[in-house]
Order: structure tokens, then C-alpha cells, then sequence
């Protein structure tokens, strides 16, 4: 029989014990961590219980971890990728239509057009060889922009870009 003022001493193995046994009732497992328990059976045997315990928790927390994430679309991603499109292929029809009608260089366009975003996006030589009058497709060409913008290849992703969009929409 203990005497009362004696604080009962705990080994180290009782103390992990004591620690793997909370990390199990905090993952909510239903692992018996009564004085009751510790008593009446031996050490060993719940310390075993909680590495059994513990092995499953691990085994169904990979198992878990394994399964593939559902994907979703990214619908903001695949908004502004379509957004600027349209913006730059009408900033591009513009500028293609004032470049056939008249005679006009790069620092015209700009001056003549100060609020277009697209500037922001091509290169000096581009803008020389769009005022020079060399022939383009506004809508092609304001692809590609985004393309490059977003470190793209391929035109088939704004495409599909405007299908997750029509496809949203109608859900």
C-alpha cells in the first residue's frame, strides 16, 4: 500500500506510453488510458495495445493520403486568360484597322492610344512590325500574348479555357 504523501515515481517508458496513448485519443480512437487499466494489466500488454493502435492509424492515414484529390477546374485562372484574349484582340483590331488606313509609326500608336493594355505585353520590335503595316490576325495574335503571359504553348489550352467556362455557366 502506498503511503499518501509518496508521489507514485513513473518510468520513461510510461511516459511515452502516456504520450502515444494521447496522440491516439486525440485521433480519436477508442484507446483505454485509465490508472484502472495500467493496474490491473501489465505494462507491457497496453503498450503493446497502443502500438497495434498506433500502426492501424498510420495505415489508414497512408491509405488516405494515397487517394488521388478530385480535381476542379480552375475557373478564376481560365477567366482572365479569356478575359485578357478579348481585351487584346480588341485593342489589336483597333490598331490593326487605324495601321491600314493610314501611315503611322510605334510612338504614334502609343500616343494615339495611351490606355491599351496590350503595349504592356509586346516587345518594341513587335509594335514596330504591327506599325509598319505587316499582316496579322488580332485574335491569333492576342492568343499567343496570353499564351506567353501565362508560360504557355499551345492554343488548344485557351480553348479548353472557354469550354470549363461554357460548362460552369450552364451547371
Amino acid at each position: 500500500m502506498l503511503d499518501k504523501k509518496d508521489p507514485p515515481t513513473i518510468s520513461p517508458l510510461e511516459v511515452a506510453l502516456s504520450e502515444d496513448l494521447d496522440f491516439l485519443h486525440k485521433a480519436g480512437l477508442k484507446v483505454a488510458r485509465s490508472k484502472n487499466l495500467l493496474d490491473q494489466a501489465g505494462l507491457s500488454e497496453v503498450y503493446d495495445l497502443a502500438r497495434v493502435a498506433l500502426a492501424v492509424m498510420t495505415k489508414a492515414a497512408i491509405a488516405k493520403a494515397n487517394k488521388t484529390p478530385v480535381r476542379m477546374p480552375d475557373l478564376k485562372t481560365s477567366r482572365t486568360r479569356i478575359t485578357l484574349q478579348v481585351l487584346f484582340t480588341r485593342e489589336l483590331a483597333i490598331i490593326k484597322k487605324r495601321v491600314q488606313e493610314s501611315f503611322c509609326d510605334a510612338g504614334m500608336l502609343k500616343r494615339e492610344y495611351p490606355d491599351f493594355e496590350v503595349w504592356n505585353q509586346l516587345s518594341s520590335s513587335e509594335i514596330r512590325e504591327i506599325a509598319r503595316g505587316e499582316d496579322f490576325r488580332p485574335k491569333a495574335y492576342a492568343g499567343n500574348i496570353v499564351l506567353r503571359m501565362f508560360g504557355l504553348t499551345n492554343l488548344e489550352t485557351l480553348r479548353k479555357d472557354r469550354k470549363k467556362l461554357k460548362k460552369a455557366s450552364q451547371k
